[in-house]
């Protein structure tokens, strides 16, 4: 059974059991072999859905403590995967991971039960380098910083057997 870890802000984890008309390579070929790896096993796991737990949190933050922690991996297309990401029965999160110019992306998007936008949503960042096949690590971005003051170390992905 497969395992995706996932650093969330201020270092909390989740243990979650758990590529057109143009020149040039296809996005899926400009990403570093860890990335394609990386890539292709979020794939496979596309349509489940995996429960979770806190591994760490920052001092004092229990937001997830005690509630079920659910992803689950939907609408996996060539260039995005969209993993709405369920604590308890709130489920205004979704993680999407696409492919960016020179690597991955990784944002949160935050919505109300009305599928408005939440004021803070679309955060995240792109990998800084290649990573490995086993996990990939997004720094916060422009749009991250602007919008949270302390944003918090980069987030973590770490799909595993």
């Amino acid at each position: 059974m497969a395992t995706l870890q996932a650093t969330l802000p201020g270092a909390l984890a989740a243990t979650l059991l758990l590529a057109g008309c143009a020149t040039g390579p296809a996005p899926s070929d400009r990403l570093p072999a860890p990335q394609r790896e990386l890539w292709a096993g979020l794939q496979a796991l596309c349509g489940q859905a995996f429960e979770g737990e806190v591994r760490e949190a920052p001092p004092g933050d229990s937001s997830f403590a005690g509630v079920s922690l659910v992803m689950h991996v939907r609408e996996c297309d060539d260039d995005v995967i969209r993993i709405p990401f369920h604590v308890g029965d709130d489920r205004s999160r979704t993680w999407i991971v696409s492919r960016a110019a020179d690597g991955l992306r990784l944002k949160h998007d935050h919505r109300h039960e009305d599928g408005s936008e939440d004021e803070i949503t679309q955060y995240g960042g792109d990998t800084a380098g290649p990573g490995s096949a086993t996990r990939q690590e997004f720094p916060a971005d422009a749009h991250t910083t602007g919008l949270i003051p302390a944003p918090p170390a980069p987030w973590g992905a770490a799909p595993r057997p």
